[in-house]
């Protein structure tokens, strides 16, 4: 069991790892392009789309990190519950809901 967890972990690694990897060489062909091309790309100070742009992307930005926190969030409340003992604050925070039958116990 112990070994089959291992390998998985392993495998995550490596891929995440070549994501890593080929992002940054996407980002630095990205930053080459514009180094090259920034004689083509002329900047309008009168553009009445640059602030709104600039917005969103700050926007979208901020979303994007808070998504990721809320989800790593969960994730980890997961892991704690299953690797913890039920105690009163786990039964607190996933209460138990018995069914009621309507008789009454003497």
């Amino acid at each position: 069991m112990s070994q089959d967890i291992e390998s998985d972990l392993a495998r995550r690694q490596k891929k995440t790892a070549r994501l890593v990897q080929s992002l940054l060489i996407l980002t630095l062909l990205l930053v080459a392009i514009a180094f090259i091309a920034k004689d083509r790309f002329g900047h309008t100070s009168t553009s009445r789309v640059d602030i709104p742009v600039k917005i969103i992307i700050v926007v979208f930005g901020l979303g994007a990190v808070a998504l990721r926190r809320t989800r790593f969030s969960a994730r980890i409340e997961d892991d704690e519950r299953k690797n913890s003992m039920p105690n009163l604050t786990t039964s607190a925070s996933n209460p138990i809901i018995a069914r009621v039958t309507g008789h009454m116990c003497p």
